[in-house]
């Protein structure tokens, strides 16, 4: 079976992960494609500062690279927004990740949590963000919960540290932080592929029965 191919897409945490990764004391892990076999998955970035669900220009990239998984990192900056609904967030996220799979012929979405922040709001205040935050993590799960070509994914280890995960910003991850967050999408993208494989043996087995 071939490698699956895993587009790693959204706002600047994914171009910071790349870099990161990309730091020369991580090449002999081949850390870029998440420390991964090449014949189990093939990792590609595409990362925008600022990117918002609506502002993400993906289409040339996914023609481009064809992945049978997205693992998506998006609303956060829709969320810092004055009179944004976060179950509304959480619905665009998720028609998203649908159009993916209708058009695009992706597999399997990974939708990312959303992360909180320690700071760095522009439009609405800090607790009133990380409120939002939970709220539209909260339909995300409910929403993906009986699709199987979208997953949720929590990054529940990220936050369990004694050092600091986020720069002065409040926004963006450190080190340790980014050193986390790779291995939480690590985790969602070894999940994916099994998904993804699955979906894939099933077509097989269901074409052979037809054809037999």
């Amino acid at each position: 079976m071939e490698p699956c191919r895993v587009l790693v897409l959204g706002h600047s945490f994914v171009w910071r992960l790349e870099r990161y990764l990309n730091q020369e004391a991580y090449r002999t892990y081949n850390a870029l494609n998440l420390s991964l076999k090449n014949e189990f998955a093939v990792v590609q970035y595409f990362g925008i500062g600022g990117a918002s669900i609506k502002s993400l220009r993906y289409a040339e990239v996914i023609r481009r690279f064809q992945p049978n998984i997205v693992h998506m990192e998006l609303g956060t900056n829709d969320l810092d927004k004055v009179g944004v609904d976060p179950e509304n967030v959480a619905r665009d996220l998720c028609e998203l990740g649908n159009i993916l799979v209708r058009q695009y012929g992706v597999r399997v979405v990974v939708i990312g949590a959303i992360c909180i922040r320690d700071g760095g709001t522009r439009h609405v205040t800090l607790r009133h963000f990380n409120a939002h935050v939970h709220l539209c993590n909260k339909w995300l799960r409910e929403y993906t919960e009986d699709n199987p070509d979208l997953m949720f994914w929590k990054h529940q280890k990220m936050w369990k540290s004694k050092q600091a995960l986020f720069l002065h910003d409040g926004v963006h991850l450190t080190q340790e932080g980014n050193r986390r967050f790779y291995r939480s999408v690590r985790g969602a993208v070894i999940k994916a592929v099994e998904r993804c494989r699955l979906h894939l043996t099933s077509r097989s087995e269901s074409r052979h029965s037809v054809l037999d």
